[in-house]
């Protein structure tokens, strides 16, 4: 496990990753989706993604009341 934090503008750097299938968890929490697939093929890979909220009313939302 890895943990990376953005600069100002956001962006971040995982360093030196061995070749393989991870996952990317953009968020601590569920309060965002999770990004479908990115696929890096290059040996100096940088990636473009964003984060979108989840919906509040759906069971997945991180509401107390129910």
């Amino acid at each position: 496990m890895k943990k990376a934090f953005t600069d100002g503008d956001g962006n971040f750097d995982l360093g030196v990753a061995k070749r393989g299938d991870y996952r990317l968890l953009l968020s601590p929490s569920r309060a965002f989706k999770q990004a479908e697939k990115l696929e890096c093929w290059s040996k100096t890979c940088m990636l473009e993604t964003v984060l979108i909220a989840n919906p509040t009313d759906q069971l997945a939302a991180h509401c107390p009341i129910r």
